[in-house]
């Protein structure tokens, strides 16, 4: 439990996102290696390093101080490791993972593979056939001769002097020195290769694109094409022995598994596009991939476990009845409740497998899902159960928008708008003037609607649907319309295209464009205060009614498909993956559950780099202390026997923290910077 004030005011004003689905999180992972066969490490999109200490049943976030891509992690021992990436990226740590220092290498070419021969000599390689060569353990990077200005994408070494690296145009390139000199090898393709691996010193596999799978067995001088079975790209290869290898990739999510040194694999696709395998032995093994996904197996590849839930398919559509109980929905006819704010997410079951677009309720019992094939579902028990409604058409419905309990909207593919003034029971499709599909529907009133969607089309009604009238055109499509009164609406899509009405819609404004990105979601709060949301993670925030729009730090790189604010502090975004991100604290309800809290913890001093005093008001017996970094991780806890107590802070990434403390009676929290 933290101060629910304290913690309250601190995300009202910064508005961080934290991560609730998936857990711990869910960008891309690009890279996983195991020390032992408990500790272990992955690295991915948005500067992400996760650390494990029980093989892989928990994963805990690692403090990297970037956001850029990281692609591989390598270490060299228990407590000194290695990760690149983006624009000349070489990460290094010295204890475990704890923290993390950014190296100097003297390239802003994106490197994507990295390999330590001993603590001291190692090798990068990426973009543009740029291999870097360190003697002193990163202390200093040389640049090495490649030979080739193809990319390369991987390294690995056989020993302290023969290694190898692939890369684009079937590229493979040998030294005998160290990393010194190279040579280029006939691989006889053109594929790019992603990949390589040697089970032995004569022995070696590279895969790619195309489900290409190559191998040796004269340490380089020949290569052979193997058969895969799969036409999906390749990232990785991963051989436990001289028989028994692995190979995962894209599109389908592969899992590549050969018993016989390579001459036949079996497929099996798990739906995630994976990024990277890695055995600690003959039977357990790791891949991880997009969507934070870590995938488990103690039987040599039967059966692949989560440890971070199923993130396959992506949440299109969120909706909250009150503060704390909301609802999602997405592909293979997900639909998840919260009843705590996001804190926990409960899977609910309607009885169907494809995809649900728009989630509605009119209270807490009564809410409708709409979706692929003209389903729209409903239900009056807050979504214990579900029963489907005959929608009359099986064009995919994209929005649904209610104005009281009994009138609804629905609105999707091939000009389709449905009508209802009886709860569901029966749906009257209405005309469109124009024949294109819809992607969003509002009513500012209950005779009063606007629908947009393709070739940047809005239609406005002003008689409950009985006619629309076309109002705009834009160059983009429109995926998203938001209302602050009668008159005043913003509507955003693709291209990063804003624009905004104050007459009703008889003229249409740009108020923004090509930001960076495209929109697929709105939401205001007031007439001040609004957020586009989109691909890549992108969240845009207004404060002056859509004159300036302002990206905001996310911790997502996922594409969003919906943003819902329920005020104007708790946020909440939904999107690729199962991603659930919410500017609502991670340990929000437990926050409000303190009975006695603000001022009634002192921290001196603060800011602090090494040694803090933590005083506690009202203190009444034994009792916990934590501290809590700012994505709502644990990272320490003390027990508390009288109420001041000095902590030692030295070993800490600086940053920002929150120390809680509590006895059996109440609870107090503040906010820490430690530099």
């Amino acid at each position: 439990m933290i101060l629910a004030g304290l913690i309250a005011m601190q995300y009202a004003i910064s508005q961080e996102w934290f991560w609730q689905n998936p857990k711990p999180q869910g960008n891309a992972l690009m890279s996983v290696q195991f020390i032992d066969a408990q500790t272990g490490f992955a690295v991915g999109i948005h500067g992400t390093i996760l650390k494990t200490t029980n093989g892989g049943n928990d994963w805990v976030i690692q403090s990297s101080g970037t956001t850029m891509m990281l692609k591989c992690v390598f270490f060299v021992n228990p407590d000194v490791g290695f990760v690149c990436g983006g624009v000349g990226m070489i990460l290094k740590t010295s204890d475990g993972g704890a923290t993390w220092t950014q190296l100097i290498t003297g390239t802003t070419e994106p490197l994507m593979s990295v390999y330590f021969t001993n603590e001291l000599v190692g090798l990068v390689v990426g973009w543009n056939g740029t291999i870097l060569k360190t003697t002193d353990g990163g202390a200093t990077w040389i640049s090495q001769n490649s030979g080739t200005t193809t990319d390369l994408n991987a390294v690995t070494f056989t020993g302290s002097l023969v290694g190898y690296a692939a890369g684009y145009e079937g590229t493979i390139l040998k030294t005998t020195d160290g990393g010194s000199t190279w040579q280029q090898l006939s691989t006889g393709i053109t594929n790019i290769l992603n990949s390589v691996h040697f089970s032995s010193g004569s022995t070696g596999y590279a895969v790619g694109e195309n489900g290409t799978i190559l191998k040796t067995t004269d340490a380089g001088i020949s290569w052979v094409t193997k058969t895969s079975g799969t036409t999906s790209t390749l990232n990785s290869v991963w051989f436990v022995d001289e028989n028994n290898g692995y190979a995962a990739g894209y599109n389908d999510g592969s899992i590549l598994k050969s018993t016989n040194g390579g001459q036949s694999w079996s497929v099996q696709s798990l739906l995630i596009h994976m990024e990277s395998v890695y055995f600690t032995s003959v039977n357990e093994g790791y891949v991880v991939g997009w969507a934070g996904t870590v995938l488990k197996t103690s039987n040599a590849g039967a059966t692949w476990i989560s440890q971070t839930g199923n993130n396959a398919g992506s949440f299109h559509s969120i909706f909250f009845v009150n503060s704390e109980t909301g609802y999602t929905v997405g592909d293979l006819g997900i639909v998840r409740k919260t009843t705590n704010g996001g804190v926990n997410w409960i899977s609910l079951v309607p009885t169907t497998n494809s995809p649900f677009y728009s989630v509605w309720f009119i209270d807490e019992n009564t809410g409708y899902i709409a979706g692929l094939f003209g389903k729209i579902l409903k239900t009056t028990d807050g979504g214990i159960s579900w029963t489907q409604l005959s929608s009359g058409t099986t064009n995919p419905l994209r929005s649904l928008f209610f104005t009281d309990a009994t009138t609804g909207y629905v609105v999707g593919d091939y000009k389709t708008i449905l009508k209802t003034t009886n709860g569901g029971i029966t749906w009257t499709l209405l005309s469109s003037p124009v024949n294109t599909n819809f992607h969003d529907v509002c009513f500012p009133s209950a005779s009063i609607g606007y629908i947009v969607g393709n070739n940047g089309s809005i239609i406005k009604t002003v008689d409950g649907g009985i006619t629309w009238n076309y109002q705009f055109s834009g160059p983009f499509a429109l995926k998203a319309i938001d209302f602050i009164g009668n008159d005043t609406l913003f509507a955003t899509g693709y291209q990063g295209m804003i624009y905004k009405t104050t007459d009703g819609g008889n003229n249409w404004i740009e108020v923004a464009s090509h930001l960076s990105y495209d929109f697929t979601s709105l939401c205001f709060t007031n007439s001040s205060v609004g957020y586009a949301a989109g691909f890549v993670g992108s969240i845009f925030k207004t404060t002056d009614g859509g004159i300036n729009w302002t990206a905001q730090p996310t911790v997502s790189e996922n594409n969003i498909e919906a943003i819902c604010f329920v005020n104007g502090n708790s946020g909440y975004a939904v999107g690729y993956g199962q991603t659930i991100i919410s500017t609502r604290s991670p340990l929000g309800t437990e926050n409000e559950r303190i009975r006695d809290a603000a001022g009634m913890l002192h921290l001196f001093p603060n800011p602090a780099s090494t040694r803090i005093t933590v005083s506690m008001e009202r203190f009444q017996g034994d009792g916990l202390l934590s501290i809590y970094a700012i994505t709502g991780q644990k990272v320490r806890t003390f027990i508390l026997t009288q109420p001041s107590v000095q902590i030692d802070i030295s070993d800490l990434p600086a940053g920002i923290y929150f120390i809680h403390a509590a006895d059996h009676k109440s609870g107090a929290a503040s906010k820490l910077i430690k530099e």
